[in-house]
């Protein structure tokens, strides 16, 4: 991965690129790294503005947001390590003691977990989606078929 090479941040600018990193809006993040109770909303957004698009603080927040989501990738699949242990754990038990129902269970969760069960799209119902959105139909609610046999 290649570095960027830019000057050293003051602390406040590396305090407001952290906190826009962590997900704060730049406006949220300006307030809180900088004193500017006096100023007016709209100088705090026009200078957070500025202040974000500063080649070194950009540079700073996109490689905070990208060691936080390689952090949040790590932890998410030790959990899913964790659960997968667990499960393997459960179906070795159900085997075991002839638990049939919690070993389906137990084999059930461990396919979800290792992602086996894909949602299947319905290419009618897409299809169908797509023509009343295009053809700008009114959509009405089917009769009930008990009314229906019930005016007959």
């Amino acid at each position: 991965m290649k570095k960027t090479r830019h000057r050293k941040l003051t602390a406040k600018q590396e305090k407001f690129a952290r906190l826009v990193a962590e997900g704060k809006t730049q406006s949220e993040a300006y307030r809180l790294a900088y004193n500017c109770v006096n100023n007016k909303p709209d100088t705090i957004w026009s200078r957070a503005s500025e202040l974000a698009n500063h080649s070194g603080v950009s540079a700073r927040i996109e490689e905070l947001r990208r060691q936080f989501t390689q952090n949040l990738d790590i932890a998410s699949q030790i959990t899913v390590e964790r659960q997968l242990e667990y499960c393997q754990k459960a179906i070795q038990e159900c085997l075991q003691s002839g638990d049939w129902a919690n070993l389906f269970k137990g084999l059930d969760m461990q396919n979800k977990l290792l992602g086996l069960y894909a949602p299947i799209k319905n290419e009618t119902t897409t299809k169908l989606q797509a023509y009343i959105i295009q053809t700008n139909l009114p959509i009405e609610p089917l009769e009930d078929t008990k009314d229906a046999k019930d005016k007959d």
